[in-house]
């Protein structure tokens, strides 16, 4: 069955009938219906009057929503949309390529229909806020309408000259709208209102075919008769040069220097006929005269949906560029006198007030003239994802079912399961009847149950009690968040819309409703985009491909666009290459090991410290997938000292107690004793077999210990390489412990692929490497983040500096003089015991001792015993430390010729110390002889930079920016994370593998977008407040993810806990955050002020006491459409107290409602 069918069983009956009837007259009418029938009824309009409709709404949300709606229920019409720029005219950003291609295909659709009738009727979906930039003139558009066809004489380079003159831009290659290319006689050029590009072939001066092409293979294809060339932009190109010479006549010379050379270049590129990232606003501020689509669609029908909100929104926007434009003013960077770039509201509001269709969702009152279609519909239930419940609902109601969800595939699933048989809507029979129950996979706002037709529909929204919008980037970015905190100026970054660009700081502007600030990103080509902090989500740190400069985006140019759509047919692929390597796992069937026996509480009782809540989270999801029945594949990552060991011998234990073996591979010997003696501490009191396998152990120890494992004599065995040998068998293999994995070689880790598919395996490590932490992002691989420090823990103070006698010598002095221990790390064998005379000279009362990995073992062994036991001073080793000592005494590192190292060893040996309450330091040294090259200046300002605890997932991310992902993906990915970042690439391979997984995107893509709130009041971190850019970017951020009250609570509690209590800026800004968490938990969809008034927009049949209103805020205070207006509101002293209290009182009240009611 097509859901069109569905439709038209609904305006079959008398009330859709008859609002249809009324609609598609020649006369004017007003039909007040449920917003989700909107489309249906319109839809069915637009058909049955055979001619082009004009469609304008609020916002661009609803907008959205209506193409999804039309999309689902109107079968074969024509749906176009009129998409809104991206950014605020007078920002001078170039519109994104795609939404040109939009605008521009509505303009010829309409100017061509004006010109000739139509023999089918199609629709334009545009919002308000749409209408408002000026567009060329009706006229001169339609005048430039170029009709190509075979047999035309027109010269190639004459045609060029026509396409520049239309805004199309020269290209080497065609692969997006508004591009051409000519090259001798043949010309390229992929019109706005074209799927493919289309090939002119000329025969001297005369066009001898015209034919599509293929943008992937540049390939010929079928052939046209004819094509209607119209202008690539909504811009008058062809009036540059005129343009040019009227704005070089202002006051150029008021405006700073540097703006004065930015304008003066731009008309230059203006009076040549060139279209680039400010010409628009240029041409439209030079045009004179207003032109919007209203001017375009004279043929068309104007259908409005709420007018007063159109309105509203029309007015705000306006309101919105003023302020930006009075500012550039103020600043000196507009020149003054110049024109404006939009069309006027109040005659746009006029015209729509004359449309030829109101929809409204509630009627105006007894005696209007209006056509109710709402009588037999209601709004659905909402089952807010307790399926139990609608399934015994479904199957009970007697009511015919559309589902309609994003997760379609996974429902017919889910409800089978609850006893429901749910059918795919395209396998459905001819008609629906009751109790039938069908499944669409559609992503729609709102559904209704119609009463007479005993017929519902089920969206998201009311199945899980969410609601979904298609192709909304996501409001966070997917990895590691909390990286964009470490931004420095002249860092490069990603914005999810417009690019690669540089971070250049964070900017306080002023406008009238007060002080706010702003990230500002630069651009190629003097480009600037300010990201309001509260925007902060949309911004991600770039980490590249490699350690070369990135290419800045150009504003609004389609570069971005390509490149993250190749990128994502990229992570497609990789995606289905990591799902094949690991479906064995996934599928195969392992040891399910039992709940938690006595002794096991016993054992963990026994455990001295308090265990973190990060680290027992990690035991219970270790716990968990011991005890189901596929094989465990999870990776622990902890920063250096936050417990992973006794997560490990928790696990351990689990298994060798159920008489399963346990093989525990480290990568060094040192390591390896560590571990051994911390078990053998950990489970002396049980009767279990622990033994070390290294070459600290005799040849004869180790033949014996790899004949008990393989008889089953022991039961926890811990070892380097030497357990992936393959003289080593084991009786009962359950549990493979890994730690620090990236110091295996190549054969080991297939060897570790191998066992994966068999036994449970457990990874530990502080620094993740680039697979390991790939594997963990795409959620391939499970991961558990221990990112909470124990007790009394204190950050190791580092610094970096040129190796000098005397630092080393305090260094050494003030630990020994404390009672502590020195690490000096020398890395070269052949140098190190002079290295070591070296520190006795310049520390003379030291006891100096030398350790690295050449020694004989015995002699290893004894010196790491004997500095363990206090009878050295200072070990002076190589990076053999690197992992796994546990030394609480030694509490200051030296690291000699630091710029050897990479970043995760650097914060490996840093790991070494600082490991009790004792302050630690480290000393990272070169030579002031060594030129330290760029990469190696970043680790170590990395180090640095990661100074806090728990900083190690973070700095194997920035690892990957100095050394770039290439290692981590190969070079035939490499290029497409370096192209869009390594962030959003990540972020593509996940929601590609969930795509395959068929699970659908990420939870934290559902949670309801917070309420934009505008009010009076300058809120923001002054810079003496926080002290640094980066705390003040950590406030914001945790502001923008704070969506409840008390989440905004503890925020506020944190930042008067580190900088005190709040001057007025930040005390504003926390009122303001808990009013939007009020307003998003509220369901309201924005507050603002417009002129005197504040106006909150929303449903107001949700919840609103109009008594309880007036009491709270004021007699003045009223309900309409649009919401709640308070006029004058600021002639209340007490204003902010009273809008803060009236969402407090709404809130309880909403809850108290909420409640189930007691019993009796």
């Amino acid at each position: 069955m097509r859901p069109d069918r569905i439709a038209a069983r609904l305006t079959e009956t008398a009330e859709i009938a008859a609002a249809v009837e009324r609609a598609a007259a020649d006369d004017p009418s007003t039909v007040v219906a449920m917003p989700a029938t909107h489309a249906i009824l319109l839809a069915e309009v637009v058909v049955r009057s055979a001619r082009p409709h004009l469609l304008v709404v609020a916002d661009e949300n609803r907008a959205e929503e209506l193409l999804r709606e039309f999309e689902l229920w109107a079968g074969g019409l024509e749906v176009l949309p009129f998409p809104a720029p991206d950014h605020l005219m007078h920002a001078q950003v170039s519109t994104d390529h795609g939404i040109l291609a939009a605008r521009s295909r509505v303009l010829k659709r309409l100017t061509l229909a004006a010109s000739a009738p139509v023999d089918r009727g199609f629709l334009i979906v545009a919002s308000a806020r749409a209408l408002l930039p000026k567009l060329c003139p009706a006229r001169e558009f339609a005048e430039r309408l170029l009709a190509l066809e075979p047999g035309m004489v027109l010269p190639p380079a004459r045609l060029a000259t026509r396409l520049l003159d239309l805004g199309f831009r020269r290209s080497p290659l065609v692969e997006e709208p508004g591009e051409f290319v000519q090259r001798g006689g043949l010309l390229d050029f992929f019109p706005a209102d074209s799927a493919h590009p289309i090939r002119v072939d000329f025969f001297d001066d005369e066009i001898e075919s015209l034919r599509y092409f293929e943008v992937a293979d540049q390939r010929s294809g079928a052939p046209l008769e004819t094509w209607e060339v119209a202008s690539a932009t909504e811009h008058p190109v062809w009036r540059g040069p005129q343009v040019a010479a009227d704005l070089g006549k202002l006051d150029i010379d008021g405006l700073r220097r540097a703006d004065q050379d930015r304008l003066y270049r731009q008309l230059a590129l203006l009076a040549e006929g060139s279209y680039f990232d400010a010409a628009p606003f240029l041409l439209a501020s030079g045009q004179g005269e207003s032109s919007s689509l209203l001017d375009f669609a004279g043929a068309a029908r104007l259908v409005v949906e709420d007018p007063d909100a159109i309105a509203w929104a029309l007015r705000e926007q306006s309101g919105a560029e003023e302020r930006l434009r009075a500012q550039l003013l103020k600043d000196r960077q507009l020149p003054r006198g110049i024109g404006t770039p939009l069309n006027d509201p109040a005659p746009l509001i006029g015209a729509l007030e004359s449309a030829h269709l109101r929809l409204l969702q509630s009627g105006s009152g007894p005696g209007a003239d209006e056509v109710y279609a709402t009588e037999a519909f209601s709004s659905p239930e909402s089952y807010g994802g307790r399926l139990l419940h609608m399934a015994n609902e479904l199957a009970e109601s007697g009511l015919a079912t559309i589902l309609a969800s994003y997760q379609g595939d996974r429902l017919v699933d889910l409800l089978t399961e609850h006893g429901v048989w749910a059918t795919p809507l395209a396998e459905a029979g001819g008609r629906l009847g009751p109790g039938d129950v069908v499944v669409v996979r559609a992503s729609l706002m709102r559904g209704w149950r119609h009463r007479d037709l005993g017929l519902q529909l089920l969206t998201d929204a009311e199945i899980f009690g969410r609601m979904r919008r298609r192709a909304a980037p996501a409001a966070k970015p997917a990895v590691d968040e909390e990286f964009l905190l470490d931004l420095s100026e002249g860092d490069y970054v990603v914005h999810v819309e417009h690019g690669i660009g540089r971070y250049r700081g964070v900017v306080r502007l002023a406008n009238a409703a007060g002080d706010r600030e702003y990230l500002q990103i630069e651009y190629a080509r003097d480009g600037k985009l300010y990201v309001p902090v509260d925007q902060l989500g949309r911004v991600q740190r770039f980490v590249g491909a490699g350690e070369a400069t990135p290419r800045l985006s150009r504003l609004g140019t389609k570069d971005w666009t390509r490149a993250k759509r190749k990128a994502s047919g990229a992570a497609r692929e990789i995606a289905a290459e990591l799902l094949e390597i690991y479906a064995t796992r996934e599928s195969g069937p392992g040891h399910s090991f039992g709940p938690d026996s006595d002794w096991q509480l016993s054992m963990e009782q026994a455990f001295p410290f308090v265990e973190t809540p990060d680290q027992l989270t990690a035991i219970e999801q270790v716990k968990a997938d011991m005890e189901s029945d596929r094989p465990m594949d999870r990776l622990i990552c902890g920063d250096v000292g936050f417990g992973k060991t006794e997560v490990a011998v928790r696990a351990a234990f689990k298994a060798a107690q159920e008489g399963k073996q346990v093989a525990i591979l480290v990568p060094t010997t040192i390591l390896a004793q560590q571990h051994h003696d911390t078990f053998r501490r950990r489970l002396g009191s049980f009767p279990l077999r622990v033994a070390l396998l290294s070459r600290f152990q005799s040849p004869g120890r180790q033949k014996k210990i790899v004949a008990d494992l393989e008889t089953g004599a022991v039961d926890i065995v811990i070892g380097t390489h030497r357990l992936l040998s393959r003289d080593i068998n084991f009786a009962d293999l359950g549990l493979v412990v890994v730690d620090e994995e990236q110091r295996f070689g190549v054969a080991q880790k297939e060897r570790l692929k191998k066992l994966r598919a068999e036994v449970d395996v457990l990874t530990l490590t502080a620094t993740p490497i680039p697979r390991t932490l790939h594997m963990a992002l795409t959620e391939v691989r499970d991961i558990s983040v221990i990112e909470s420090p124990p007790h009394d823990r204190r950050p190791v103070k580092s610094y970096v500096t040129a190796y000098d006698e005397g630092v080393v010598r305090e260094a050494i002095d003030s630990e020994l003089a404390r009672g502590g221990q020195v690490f000096v790390v020398h890395n070269r064998v052949n140098s190190i015991y002079g290295a070591a005379a070296k520190i006795s000279r310049i520390c003379p009362g030291a006891k100096v001792a030398v350790a690295h990995g050449q020694m004989p073992s015995s002699a290893l062994e004894s010196v790491m015993v004997e500095f363990a036991g206090g009878q050295h001073d200072v070990l002076v080793c190589t990076a053999i430390i690197e992992n796994g000592v546990d030394l609480p005494n030694v509490n200051t590192l030296v690291v000699d010729e630091c710029w050897m190292f990479g970043l995760a060893q650097l914060y490996q040996l840093r790991g070494r110390v600082g490991r009790s309450a004792t302050q630690a330091y480290a000393y990272f040294l070169y030579s002031r002889e060594d030129r330290l090259t760029e990469a190696a200046q970043k680790r170590l300002q990395a180090v640095l930079e990661a100074n806090d605890l728990g900083a190690g997932l973070r700095l194997a991310m920035r690892d990957l920016q100095i050394r770039g992902a290439g290692d981590m993906l190969g070079a035939n990915q490499s290029g497409f994370a370096n192209s869009v970042g390594l962030y959003m690439y990540l972020q593509m391979v996940r929601d590609a593998v969930r795509e395959a997984k068929g699970s659908g995107p990420a939870d934290g893509q559902q949670r309801r977008p917070l309420t934009p709130v505008d009010l009076p009041l300058s809120a923001y971190i002054p810079d003496e407040y926080a002290g640094t850019y980066a705390a003040k970017l950590r406030e914001y951020q945790r502001l923008v993810r704070a969506d409840t009250v008390s989440a905004v609570e503890a925020v506020a509690a944190g930042l008067r806990d580190r900088f005190g209590e709040f001057p007025d800026p930040v005390a504003n800004l926390i009122y303001v955050a808990k009013v939007r968490a009020h307003a998003t938990e509220l369901g309201i969809d924005s507050i603002a002020t417009t002129g005197a008034d504040l106006v909150m927009r929303m449903d107001p049949e949700r919840f609103v006491d109009r008594a309880d209103l007036r009491r709270r805020l004021g007699p003045g205070a009223r309900l309409g459409q649009l919401g709640i207006t308070w006029p004058d509101f600021e002639d209340f002293p007490d204003w902010r107290q009273r809008l803060l209290g009236y969402f407090e009182h709404s809130r309880a009240d909403r809850v108290g409602r909420s409640a189930p009611a007691a019993p009796g």
